[in-house]
């Protein structure tokens, strides 16, 4: 709804978050292009693009999302916090490739991240020392969630993510059980509700990489009554929790590049929950 000299103002003065912006738009018209693909049209109606000569959806579902390639050997070549695997894959041409795979060493390498919602009855008012450049999130403007800022020893800098923490199976019963974990050890909250976001099998958090997550939204979250949960040896003074974050702030974040990845995936899919919810007349925060 901007004109042209107003978006030409905005990118001028905006730069780093017009780019990023532009990038997320990108990957918002893949997903709903690929999510709607099943609307268009029959296996019949797959197979007179073929006779006609159009082989690009065909080709497509040939590989599948999800589908992979035989791995001929796998072997460990370091492992310490992270393990590097030395994997050979054999590709369809015949040619096998060897590649590095990082990922943490636990048997699953998964982990998972959790976008708490205030509860309404604990009075969390909107954290106004934060930016925010989104405009396009009025109609949840009455929603907040809890940020935190956490030093990340990658990058060697303090960024924002979400309450995350690896799924470990001598520990917790499953991806929600570590989820609960998580949200109380590095933010002390605990959740009314729960809602796993995404698919059943996870997401995977790097092309190079073995970790995948289980992304989820914690709904009417308030401190906890009886926390005994600590944070881990690593994180003691460098995680700083944030509540009454507004959405349009919280992605106006993640736009500046300021924000931990599988974060802003769970925050957006948090974002499309909330709003479906909303539509259908069923939410509760």
């Amino acid at each position: 709804g901007l004109n042209e000299e107003v978006a030409k103002g905005l990118v001028s003065a905006f730069p780093d978050q017009a780019l990023s912006f532009c990038r997320f738009a990108t990957f918002r018209f893949t997903y709903l292009r690929t999510s709607l693909r099943p609307l268009r049209g029959s296996a019949s109606e797959e197979r007179g693009r073929a006779d006609r000569g159009d082989m690009s959806s065909l080709e497509e579902e040939e590989v599948g999302a999800g589908s992979s390639l035989p791995v001929v050997d796998e072997k460990v070549a370091y492992s310490r916090y992270i393990e590097v695997r030395q994997r050979e894959i054999k590709y369809p041409n015949g040619k096998t490739f060897s590649f590095d795979v990082a990922g943490s060493k636990s048997k699953n390498a998964t982990f998972v991240v959790v976008c708490p919602v205030d509860a309404k009855e604990e009075g969390i008012k909107m954290d106004a020392s934060l930016p925010s450049l989104t405009p396009s999130y009025e109609d949840l403007s009455d929603v907040t969630i809890t940020l935190q800022l956490e030093y990340q020893w990658g990058p060697n800098q303090y960024i924002y993510s979400l309450p995350a923490g690896g799924l470990e199976e001598a520990k917790h019963g499953g991806a929600l059980d570590a989820a609960r974990a998580e949200l109380e050890e590095e933010a002390g909250l605990e959740a009314r509700d729960w809602v796993q976001l995404g698919g059943s099998e996870g997401v995977a958090e790097l092309k190079w990489g073995r970790n995948k997550f289980f992304p989820f939204l914690a709904l009417s979250c308030s401190r906890h009554s009886s926390s005994s949960a600590v944070l881990d040896e690593e994180e003691e003074g460098v995680i700083h929790s944030r509540r009454g974050v507004s959405i349009s702030q919280a992605v106006s974040i993640a736009m500046a590049g300021r924000m931990h990845l599988p974060s802003f995936y769970t925050l957006m899919m948090a974002v499309e929950e909330i709003r479906k919810r909303k539509r259908e007349g069923t939410w509760r925060p």
